[in-house]
């Protein structure tokens, strides 16, 4: 009996190799995708009291994997910042029910299911609008100080602070940015997929080599 049991063992060995090695296979064979803003910006438009906020915005999605995968959903997130309602009670009564406002964008239709092949890429423009917001009150973004032409910035001229996430194939995908109003220069800037870090090298290795 027990010859038998080792028998059927070393008989299903084969099989369980072939069933891991598929496994890797398939394992290895997968999307990587991941998204970023190349450009964007914001309008508002009056209501009421309150505003219509519409952002207009470029998505750069890349696979970087070896198999083809979807992109099927994005959701929009903005927020109102803590510091602006401490430093305004009043607002807390309008905006208490909604610290945080989601959307999806508004040609939702048009642009997802998103599929993207093999080492692939794909760009796509989303525009998302938000009703009834405050916009001076929302949490902005800080910018950094360029000391050639040094700008003292006012708070409604911060860029605001957005966070999208999509649903992919493998899962959810979160991305934080900062978008400036449509009529500020900062906004027509196109941001390419090169780290800052990546691009001072760049610049660095073409640069003259002066020695004074």
């Amino acid at each position: 009996m027990a010859i038998e049991v080792i028998g059927y063992i070393i008989s299903a060995i084969p099989g369980i190799v072939s069933l891991y090695l598929y496994w890797k296979k398939i394992k290895k064979e997968e999307p990587k995708i991941n998204f970023q803003v190349i450009k964007g910006s914001y309008r508002t438009e009056k209501e009421g009291k309150s505003e219509r906020l519409i952002f207009d915005i470029s998505l750069l999605f890349e696979n970087k994997g070896n198999a083809s995968g979807s992109v099927t959903d994005l959701i929009a997130l903005i927020r109102y910042s803590e510091k602006a309602i401490k430093m305004y009670p009043f607002i807390y009564s309008l905006v208490a029910e909604k610290l945080v406002i989601s959307e999806r964008p508004i040609n939702y239709e048009k642009v997802f299911p998103l599929e993207i092949g093999p080492y692939g890429s794909k760009v796509i423009e989303v525009n998302i609008i938000f009703n009834e917001i405050y916009s001076d009150f929302l949490d902005r973004c800080n910018v950094a100080i360029n000391l050639r032409e040094p700008k003292k910035w006012e708070w409604k001229d911060l860029p605001i602070y957005i966070r999208m996430t999509t649903k992919t194939t493998l899962g959810s995908i979160t991305h934080d940015t900062c978008l400036f109003r449509a009529d500020l220069p900062e906004s027509k800037k196109i941001r390419g997929t090169m780290y800052p870090l990546e691009e001072s090298d760049i610049i660095y290795e073409f640069s003259p080599k002066i020695e004074l």
